[in-house]
């Protein structure tokens, strides 16, 4: 596909959990996945940095769950584009009938309609999987802060708050860093919406 132009891929890896990923229906495993990876590495010199996308907020998912997906990140040959996305239960959907049933969705309009999928909860794993989105960042920083005893201390629901306000804050100013990297690079008026902003600066090697 390579040398009939293929140029960008995506890649929804989703989760590191062999449980969540029968939840979702995919029938593939995290070795499948790495095997996939090392397809699009091998090409990496020929095409654009490729996007990776994992699905965070799961609430059926325990915090070994979310580890998994963590640690199956961290094997993954850099560059790539992380994108982590909160799972929404749209309606219509099993997801969507059984938070309601478990009582998971207590405020439909604000927890569904309202909900923008772009913007992970405040948790600290979530944090740690915003972390690991910087690939010149080394892994053994977020290796450390996943440690059991930093996990078991942070990963509470009385500071989801500030894990929230953090990961919010370093959005912002990672958005700001891409948008003054496009203007110094010439390419600012090439973005059209915040998703071409995110694709033009993530490409740029």
């Amino acid at each position: 596909m390579v040398d009939a132009g293929l140029v960008f891929t995506e890649l929804g890896i989703q989760t590191g959990s062999p449980d969540t990923m029968r939840m979702y229906k995919r029938g593939m495993t995290n070795e499948q996945l790495l095997k996939a990876v090392n397809i699009i590495t091998k090409y990496a010199d020929k095409t654009q940095i490729p996007d990776y996308h994992v699905i965070l907020d799961n609430p059926w998912e325990s915090t070994e769950d979310v580890m998994r997906g963590l640690r199956l990140l961290w094997t993954l040959p850099p560059p790539y584009n992380l994108l982590p996305s909160s799972l929404v239960p749209y309606p219509g959907t099993e997801f969507f009938h059984k938070a309601i049933e478990d009582g998971f969705v207590t405020d439909e309009f604000n927890q569904v309609y309202r909900k923008g999928f772009h913007t992970p909860n405040g948790s600290y794993l979530n944090f740690l999987f915003w972390l690991t989105i910087f690939n010149n960042l080394p892994k053994e920083i977020p290796q450390f802060l996943a440690s059991d005893r930093f996990v078991r201390l942070f990963n509470q629901r009385k500071y989801d708050r500030i894990w929230g306000k953090l990961y919010e804050l370093g959005e912002n100013l990672r958005q700001i860093q891409k948008l003054s990297t496009l203007a110094f690079r010439g390419k600012l008026l090439e973005v059209t919406s915040l998703r071409e902003l995110k694709r033009i600066a993530n490409q740029m090697k």
